[in-house]
């Protein structure tokens, strides 16, 4: 019996250095924030900032196109480094669509990850959805759940902190461990679709 070729997972391709020691010297990120070698990775309510086409990409955002959303106080995530080269995500998930759309169809149009990221590069399918995963945690935690007051981001946007200081409770991005199983039978796969979803779109 001849065995399967594995399959591919195309949010398996991380490769950025995620330069956990810098999360923590703020010199060096405000340094990379106003960098012009610095790319932001843009996404509003789980949805990312793409170029459209046949294979779409990323629609990364430089430092000067990036300064308005910065001003609008987008939720700003130090992600890692390629190189000498900073990535950043900036969530706009505080804005409703009509302001977010205003700042970024220029550069492109916002995308349903499940729904592209077999045709990303598995490098570019891994960050996105790296960005999209850490995004969407801090618009989920902008109030703390102790005592119920707002939340600040803190350590480049990988820890949420209390604003009240007689609880200073710190909160953390969650680790969800999850498994997923293809369930064959007679060479036949079990699919199944929300009905919300496009056409051709399964689970």
């Amino acid at each position: 019996m001849t065995e399967a070729p594995p399959r591919r997972n195309v949010f398996e391709g991380l490769g950025l250095d995620r330069a956990a020691h810098r999360r923590r010297d703020q010199d060096w990120l405000t340094a990379r924030l106003a960098d012009p070698a610095t790319r932001f990775l843009p996404v509003w309510r789980e949805r990312n900032l793409i170029r459209p086409g046949e294979k779409p990409a990323p629609a990364w955002l430089t430092a000067d196109s990036a300064s308005g959303l910065i001003v609008e106080q987008a939720a700003i995530v130090f992600l890692g480094v390629d190189g000498e080269c900073a990535h950043f995500a900036l969530s706009l998930s505080h804005l409703d669509e009509d302001a977010a759309r205003g700042f970024i169809d220029a550069h492109g149009e916002l995308a349903e990850l499940r729904a592209i990221g077999a045709l990303l590069d598995a490098p570019d399918a891994a960050l996105l959805a790296y960005g999209r995963a850490i995004t969407t945690w801090h618009h989920r935690h902008r109030f703390c759940g102790s005592c119920g007051q707002p939340t600040v981001s803190d350590e480049g946007g990988h820890m949420r902190r209390c604003s009240d200081p007689s609880c200073a409770t710190v909160h953390f991005p969650r680790t969800d461990p999850a498994v997923i199983m293809a369930i064959e039978h007679d060479d036949r796969l079990l699919l199944g679709r929300e009905h919300t979803w496009p056409p051709g779109m399964h689970s």
